[in-house]
């Protein structure tokens, strides 16, 4: 095998592959402009207007900013009491009462009296925070659910709002200053535990919430030093002596603004719910009136791009940073801004506007973008790695679009260029040519040809295991995937069983076992069981690892959808169409409101849709 120590080739250096497909006709002419969707305009026109908008909002923000509170208080987060306490905690929290001695006993007891207030020295205090802590450890992992942590939140509500109420005159704000909201919508608070919280409804800390609107940074500062003072703060008024108020957080994004530019301090402050033990934390922001009144317009950009990357502000923030590089050329539709980009050769621009046409699933002008890029590397004599890994992106993004033969051209080349000159370039980069056979193997299995997928996923496994010596490598992990799922459709389930075996024990162990990776793989071992006649273990499998994406990511998550399409697949090739095709129906119902009609989730099961139809006589 000389210095490969791999299979043979499976295609030779100057022999493109498999170019006379039927779906060639797909391929436009080169050059051609690449076509934009109206979601994908209607994106790019969202980012000019908050690219406005934040500008708008920069600019009111620099005739205001409070810049001796952005110095004087910091952010912090106490992170390990951010969690919420429920009836169900009561026992434990009561036992790490007792555990403190006697002086805690009798300070938490005091704590229950209507009137009156316990003291205030340290020790005591100090015993009381210590047993809050202890119970938050203990109740933290333990199951929760919205039902009982809104229970709480209604029977903190009046004592929160009176809390609120004697903060604000305490600092001399008017009644109209004071604004306390509704406990938090329960549709928006399931979205933000099931995409921020991956399912524990625990950690969410803003069912109580409410704002205060200043005037002046004097009244600003005045807050903060309350806030920064718990006895001051316990002490405020008799409410306040009730419930224990402990700021738990600040954000002080006056210094650090959100993502659209908005500016504002936010506290999370964790109080006591009188005559028990439970603990809850509320949320508090503090804004400025002239930045406020900015507010309805710029959270209107807010709202789109949280709900469209569906993840924590954090997430949000780096994406809306590739958003702002690209939209900053103020071309005014994607689609002129594609071929102003495409039309030069500043390698820095096409790559921030493939990060755009990524995000936004623009597959075909991504492809578009990504060839005139690799065109100007190779222009330029650019490394080869950079060159090839470039290569790889764009027969993905064909491969992506549905022009198998365009990614199988594409992946060739860059395969016989690893195997030139005795392998050389293979030896300095095993793990990217192992990439590479993944990608080539996967186009090649979808043209249906196995052989060659097979030989291609064994390079890819070989070159894991023994030249990376990494078995459990990450990537491996798909690559036995992808080998089970072309033996079941060869025909050989036996073997197939084997391989899906081996990748969900290894996939257990080294993803989780409610990772989304391992719960494709049990979905499709599913169907392999049904191919081999084990219908019970088939359904109770596929059932299980449906059930655990649902409760993970909740019922109309694109991952859980995806789910769902992979079941009916399997109800379909399981001989049971009619209940594939309202499963079908479902998903493509859940995708057209989530994702709209051109994206490509939603044209791959628009089309297995229609097929499936097709096969039970009911198209027109």
């Amino acid at each position: 095998m000389g210095a490969c120590c791999c299979k043979t080739s499976v295609v030779q250096p100057n022999q493109p592959a498999l170019l006379d497909s039927s779906d060639s006709a797909k391929d436009k002419a080169p050059g051609a402009a690449p076509v934009i969707s109206q979601n994908g305009e209607h994106f790019y026109r969202m980012t000019l207007g908050f690219l406005e908008m934040k500008k708008k909002l920069d600019e009111v923000a620099e005739t205001c900013l409070p810049r001796a509170y952005m110095a004087k208080f910091p952010s912090f987060k106490e992170e390990h009491l951010m969690y919420q306490t429920i009836k169900a905690d009561l026992a434990i929290l009561q036992q790490e009462q007792d555990a403190v001695g006697g002086r805690a006993a009798s300070r938490l007891a005091a704590l229950v009296r209507p009137a009156g207030g316990p003291s205030t020295d340290a020790a005591s205090f100090s015993d009381l925070a210590c047993a809050v802590l202890n119970g938050i450890r203990k109740a933290k992992d333990r199951p929760s659910t919205m039902e009982a942590v809104y229970e709480v939140a209604e029977d903190l509500s009046m004592h929160w709002e009176s809390f609120v109420r004697d903060l604000g005159s305490a600092v001399g704000l008017a009644d109209e200053q004071v604004k306390v909201a509704p406990l938090k919508g329960q549709v928006r608070a399931r979205e933000k535990v099931r995409d921020d919280y991956s399912g524990n409804w625990r950690k969410l800390v803003d069912v109580n919430r409410a704002s205060l609107i200043v005037s002046s940074e004097e009244q600003l500062v005045a807050i903060a030093e309350f806030m920064a003072n718990t006895k001051e703060l316990q002490a405020m008024s008799p409410t306040a002596a009730e419930v224990k108020p402990t700021v738990l957080q600040l954000k002080n994004r006056f210094k650090h603004a959100l993502f659209n530019g908005y500016r504002d301090a936010l506290y999370s402050v964790q109080l006591m719910l009188p005559g028990s033990s439970l603990v809850f934390v509320c949320e508090l922001q503090v804004h400025l009136d002239k930045i406020i009144k900015l507010k309805k317009e710029s959270h209107v950009y807010y709202e789109f791009f949280r709900s469209h990357f569906a993840g924590n502000m954090e997430a949000v923030d780096d994406r809306m940073r590739v958003l702002m590089k690209v939209a900053s050329s103020q071309a005014p539709t994607l689609a002129e801004l594609v071929s102003m980009v495409s039309q030069g050769d500043d390698l820095a621009a096409m790559e921030a506007l493939e990060e755009f046409l990524d995000l936004t699933a623009e597959l075909d002008a991504l492809a578009h973008v990504r060839a005139r890029r690799l065109a100007v590397l190779k222009a330029q004599r650019a490394d080869a790695k950079e060159v090839l890994a470039l290569q790889m992106k764009l027969g993905s993004a064909h491969d992506q679009a549905g022009r198998i033969d365009e990614a199988l051209r594409i992946f060739a080349d860059a395969y016989a260029t690893y195997k030139a000159d005795d392998c050389a370039l293979l030896e300095l980069h095993v793990e990217d040519f192992c990439s590479l056979c993944n990608s080539y193997g996967w186009a090649s299995y979808e043209k249906g040809s196995f052989d060659q997928a097979e030989q291609l996923y064994d390079e890819a496994l070989h070159g894991y295991r023994v030249k990376l010596n990494q078995p459990k490598h990450e990537r491996a992990l798909a690559t036995l995937g992808g080998i089970a799922l072309l033996r079941q459709d060869a025909g050989r389930i036996d073997e197939a069983l084997v391989t899906y075996g081996e990748a969900l024990a290894l996939k257990r162990e080294l993803l989780g076992p409610d990772n989304i990776s391992t719960l494709t793989t049990m979905t499709f071992m599913a169907g392999a069981l049904r191919l081999a006649n084990r219908k019970d273990e088939a359904s109770a499998m596929a059932s299980e690892a449906y059930k655990m994406r649902k409760a993970l990511l909740g019922g109309d998550h694109p991952d859980t959808i995806i789910g769902a399409c992979e079941l009916a697949a399997l109800s379909e090739k399981g001989g049971e169409p009619e209940e594939a095709l309202v499963m079908y129906e479902e998903a493509l119902n859940l995708q057209l409101d989530k994702l709209g009609p051109d994206h490509p989730a939603t044209l791959k099961t628009t089309a297995a849709l229609e097929k499936l139809r097709t096969k039970l006589g009911l198209s027109a």
